[in-house]
């Protein structure tokens, strides 16, 4: 059995022995299944769309708190995260680069 429960900006996963706490992106992601009501395949290529993203800040930049600080960390995840969301939000590709830029 799996329960999920809210706790401010976390999300957490009970399941049997074990417990998994997750940041905002996979909150993201439940939300627009559950509540926006997008099919799971379309949400999985968002998230693929948002680990290319991430890929390609990795290999020009950093996404590492420890060697780049705070900002390139949070920086990479909104880039992330806006590039999923533009591509739910059905953007052509331009608009989804320039989501990433921005976010």
């Amino acid at each position: 059995m799996q329960k999920i429960e809210f706790l401010g900006q976390f999300m957490v996963i009970i399941k049997g022995n074990y417990f998994y706490i997750t940041g905002k992106c996979a909150k993201a992601g439940l939300y627009f299944y559950y509540d926006c009501k997008y099919q799971r395949e379309v949400i999985v290529k968002g998230l693929k769309l948002a680990g290319i993203f991430g890929n390609l800040i990795k290999e020009n930049a950093t996404i590492s708190g420890a060697e780049g600080g705070c900002q390139a960390e949070v920086g990479a995840a909104c880039a992330m995260a806006a590039a999923m969301v533009a591509y739910l939000r059905g953007l052509n590709d331009e608009q989804i680069e320039s989501a990433a830029e921005i976010g």
